[in-house]
């Protein structure tokens, strides 16, 4: 045994806390840090140059992360593959046996490969989806589309009565309207009024009781212009509901080129960890550990998407904020906090007992004094190795937002409050997309 009691503790001491030590790599927060800055590109480049990726447990994170970089970047075929790659990584996980995890769950959720949350995989499927829409290939961004309700479907099955508020994605739906839309199929104009009435009734329900966001005015308008078409018996209805929205038929829309552009503002919160300490039992102190997303500050600036013509005319329209996703991280990390509690409660009590079962068998072996080491190291670990699992994909946008520009046959620069991101030459019937990413 050895002759210095208290620095063979605090020796141990320091090995027990080192070890409950387990984050994602720096690597992680430079790419964050190069993203906030508006070099996507260098955030390429520092994935090209690394070997070993995010290290141990976060190969998902690593092409999440990887993926968003470059479709920042305008990488778009490269991003398609980083997120195809992610899909599989999730549905791997997600299938894994309940045995594999229960020999891990006990020390630490870091010991585990990161699963993603559930509005994540969602928005894989979403920003999938956004990649092919740059690249001009529709009914793919289509299928990407409306798989997401299948997903969300999916995960809230498992729950049961724990199941998430986060069921269905207005701005999905509200995206899959224009897309449909600008098929140019007639026969894909029914499919748009059904999403387009579909998101409107996700915003006017859960969006805005969680997430206190409405449905936008754009969206109003799409799905009064497609009722018309359609000849729908709600056509009044919606006009008597939305009387300052002015109807302009989808002839009228057609005789024109439509340019929408889908708007990423900030990055998404990431997770902190939230402490409690309690008295355990026979003298052990419990801690309860429980991830959070930051409080961040949220502007409600308004924002401006202009188009110059080459005679120098300016058109304008006002962005509409379409997503927050800081409001549905929040909300979707709340509602499994009971799941999480769960495992938080029960993880403490089985630590003890292992420790517990140790300690009787070296005071049998070794005595009193080796048998209350392992007890007092024990405590340490039991009280001090608790870690929250504050993972999460970080190169996520706060919230999206979407303006559109109705404009004559011509070549246009687009400017977003006064930042050149593209010109275009359109001719009448065309609907094209402009995707851009501000910290603004």
């Amino acid at each position: 045994m050895p002759r210095n009691i208290p620095l063979f503790l605090t020796t141990l001491l320091s090995v027990v806390l080192c070890s409950s030590c387990s984050t994602l790599p720096a690597m992680q927060g430079r790419v964050r840090r190069l993203v906030a800055q508006g070099e996507a590109e260098q955030a390429s480049l520092v994935f090209k140059r690394a070997s070993s990726g995010y290290g141990r447990n976060h190969e998902l994170l690593f092409f999440l992360d990887r993926g968003m970089v470059n479709h920042y970047a305008g990488h778009y075929e490269e991003s398609i593959q980083d997120f195809e790659r992610a899909k599989e990584l999730y549905e791997t996980l997600f299938i894994q046996s309940i045995s594999k995890k229960a020999l891990t769950w006990i020390w630490n959720d870091y010991a585990q490969p990161y699963r993603g949350e559930d509005f994540e995989r969602a928005m894989l499927n979403l920003f999938q989806a956004m990649n092919f829409v740059a690249l001009g290939k529709i009914d793919e961004a289509l299928v990407e589309a409306r798989n997401v309700e299948l997903l969300l479907r999916r995960f809230n099955q498992q729950y049961g009565e724990q199941a998430n508020v986060y069921k269905d994605d207005a701005f999905v739906r509200f995206l899959m309207g224009i897309l449909y839309e600008s098929t140019g199929r007639s026969y894909d104009v029914n499919d748009a009024f059904v999403s387009y009435r579909t998101a409107l009734e996700v915003y006017g329900g859960d969006y805005a009781k969680f997430y206190d966001l409405k449905a936008p005015l754009l969206l109003k308008e799409n799905l009064l212009s497609a009722t018309q078409w359609m000849g729908a018996a709600d056509l009044k209805q919606y006009q008597s509901a939305f009387p300052d929205v002015p109807v302009k038929s989808m002839a009228e829309r057609g005789d024109s080129a439509q340019v929408y552009v889908i708007l990423y503002r900030r990055m998404i919160a990431n997770k902190v960890q939230s402490t409690i300490f309690l008295p355990g039992i026979d003298g052990y102190l419990t801690r309860i550990s429980f991830p959070k997303y930051r409080n961040v500050f949220q502007s409600s600036k308004e924002m401006a998407l202009e188009a110059k013509n080459i005679e120098g005319k300016i058109f304008r329209s006002e962005f509409q904020q379409a997503e927050d996703l800081n409001a549905i991280a929040k909300k979707n990390l709340e509602d499994r906090r009971l799941r999480i509690a769960a495992k938080a409660v029960v993880r403490p009590v089985a630590k003890q007992l292992v420790f517990e079962g140790i300690e009787d068998k070296i005071h049998e072996k070794a005595g009193d004094t080796a048998g209350e080491l392992v007890r007092y190291a024990g405590m340490a670990y039991v009280a001090f190795s608790e870690e929250a699992d504050t993972r999460s994909w970080e190169t996520l946008p706060a919230e999206i937002r979407v303006a559109r520009l109705i404009l004559d046959a011509g070549t246009y620069e687009f400017f977003v409050e006064g930042e050149r991101i593209g010109s275009l030459t359109v001719t009448s019937g065309d609907q094209k997309f402009l995707i851009h990413w501000t910290m603004k």
